[in-house]
Parts: structure tokens; C-alpha cells; sequence
């Protein structure tokens, strides 16, 4: 579901990879515990990825629109969904032991 492109007001925003490039480091970013609590923003985001607002905020949107992340109303914070929550760790869990042991074994 999250691998799919996403159309909302006539546009296209694209699916996530989650074991290549930033779309890991973002995944990687927002599974870590310390936002569990008191949420995540944007630049939490920007802190840790080195980008830019503007690069944070349509990442933050993509998130939203493929249901993994929550806006807190009047704040400018974000909350995991339960879905959030299953595929991160899903797929973290999937890439540490299936994914790079299979690599370790062909290299």
C-alpha cells in the first residue's frame, strides 16, 4: 500500500522504497523513540536528514496522505498512526534480518 503512488487534488505523490535512499533515512528517523511521546516535527526532521524545510514538509505531506502520519490540530507536531507504527517497524524488522543477511551472503 505505502509502495503505491497516492492522488490527491489532481496530483501524484509517489509510494515510498523503504530500504533505499531517504525514504529509509526518514523511516529510519521517525521510528526512533525519543517522538513517541511528544511527536515529531519538522525540524527534528530537518535535524537529523540535513534537508531543507521546504524538502521536510512534502515528505510530511506524503506521509500524511498515505496514512502513516497524524497532524496534532494547532500544533506543528505529528503523531505515528497504528498503521504508522506496524509498517515501520514491519519492514525495519524485515530489512535487518532478511534483506541485508541475504546481501551479506551473495557479496
Amino acid at each position: 500500500k505505502i509502495a503505491r503512488p497516492v492522488r490527491n487534488s489532481g496530483r501524484s505523490y509517489r509510494g515510498f522504497n523503504l530500504f533505499h535512499g531517504i525514504d529509509l533515512d526518514l523511516f529510519l528517523t521517525i521510528a526512533r523513540g525519543e517522538h513517541a511521546i511528544t511527536g515529531i516535527r519538522n525540524r527534528d526532521i530537518r535535524r537529523h536528514l540535513g534537508l531543507s524545510g521546504s524538502q521536510v514538509s512534502r515528505l510530511l505531506k506524503r506521509l500524511r496522505l498515505h496514512g502513516l502520519l497524524k497532524k496534532v490540530p494547532r500544533r506543528h507536531k505529528y503523531y505515528l498512526t497504528a498503521l504508522g507504527r506496524r509498517i515501520i517497524a514491519c519492514c525495519l524488522r524485515m530489512r535487518e534480518e532478511t534483506v541485508l543477511p541475504a546481501l551479506a551472503l551473495q557479496a
